[in-house]
């Protein structure tokens, strides 16, 4: 078992053909609002909003109005699962990233790419030079 990680770059170029393929996996009509996690999922709920031309809201203010939603009609979005640390409360709604990995204790309804548990993502609005803030 490796201790490193293998740092991937993600080009622009990449980052938006990879949404650009996310929308292609989405069904058109089944969602009214788009929610971002903090803070690579915003990034991407913006994008698919206007593709949709939906609305998008921010993850403080949906926990304010999660109790209302009508789940089926809610698309939770994030960069990437990873741990699913950050997916694992949403598990009653579907779910969109970029990328996935299989430790990831949540698998999105949707998603693009798998890469492997040692694999670090890097996308270009990050640092290059970023530390990994978990172990291998």
């Amino acid at each position: 078992m490796t201790k490193e990680w293998n740092k991937i770059f993600i080009t622009p170029q990449k980052f938006h053909d990879d949404i650009l393929k996310l929308v292609q996996l989405i069904p058109k009509d089944k969602y009214t609002l788009m929610v971002g996690i903090p803070r690579g999922g915003y990034i991407i709920a913006v994008y698919l909003s206007h593709y949709f031309d939906l609305t998008w809201m921010d993850f403080e203010n949906f926990r304010k109005f999660q109790k209302y939603s009508n789940k089926e009609s809610v698309l939770i979005v994030d960069d990437i699962a990873d741990t699913g640390n950050t997916l694992k409360g949403f598990n009653k709604f579907d779910c969109a990233t970029l990328y996935y990995k299989p430790r990831s204790i949540v698998r999105p309804t949707y998603y693009i790419e798998e890469f492997k548990n040692s694999d670090w993502v890097v996308y270009p609005f990050e640092k290059p030079e970023e530390i990994p803030n978990r172990e291998v």
